[in-house]
């Protein structure tokens, strides 16, 4: 179970937020990146309820809603799909080796020319978590 406590520093009392801890298993991960994963999802978690922040999931988007459903135009066969943003899994991954490896996110960013990783596509985080994991397992 992971629990945030929020102290009133004035008058001494205090709310305690929960959520059911989980685990991940993420694809060409370490034990330990996968702990990270489940540490910063359950951090983020608690810091949204207590702050009562709402935001778009992407699970929102693969999810059943009751809106009427809208057919999509037909695209032709031919033409590329749009990139697609990286997910909060690669993103947890890429700072998860770069602490480990002691990686400069800047060049990184600098690399894919994108002012941040959030910004990276799933092709370019995937090619970050590659160059990440070489670096790693070439200082073992």
């Amino acid at each position: 179970m992971a629990t945030m406590t929020i102290f009133d520093i004035e008058d001494g009392s205090s709310i305690v937020f929960t959520s059911p801890m989980g685990s991940a298993t993420l694809k060409g991960c370490h034990e330990v990146q996968n702990i990270g994963a489940v540490e910063t999802y359950q951090r983020r978690y608690l810091y949204t309820t207590a702050m009562a922040i709402v935001e778009s999931d992407a699970l929102d988007a693969t999810t059943a809603k009751d809106e009427p459903k809208v057919t999509p135009p037909k695209i032709s066969a031919k033409m590329e799909e749009a990139p697609v943003g990286c997910s909060p899994q690669q993103i947890s991954s890429i700072n998860s080796l770069v602490d480990q490896t002691q990686s400069d996110i800047a060049k990184i960013c600098a690399f894919f020319k994108k002012p941040s990783i959030a910004l990276l596509d799933r092709t370019q985080a995937n090619q970050a978590i590659e160059m990440l994991q070489k670096k790693l397992f070439d200082q073992s």
